[in-house]
């Protein structure tokens, strides 16, 4: 019993850990895309925004 408790509680962690992984790998890619948005035509970028907000919202539910 002790032993599954240990395994929940490493399992929440890892958990916890891939989550904040996937934010950060998240926060890169929306801090690269608008580098390389600053440098694209402004109708380019319109259509990209409403993808970063669907991203956004996956993003959100985790």
């Amino acid at each position: 019993f002790i032993a599954f408790k240990l395994f929940a509680a490493l399992f929440k962690a890892s958990l916890n850990f891939s989550q904040i992984v996937i934010k950060i790998i998240y926060i890169t890619l929306l801090v690269s895309r608008s580098c390389i948005e600053s440098k694209t035509p402004l109708f380019l970028q319109k259509d990209s925004l409403q993808k970063d907000k669907f991203i956004h919202v996956k993003a959100l539910k985790f």
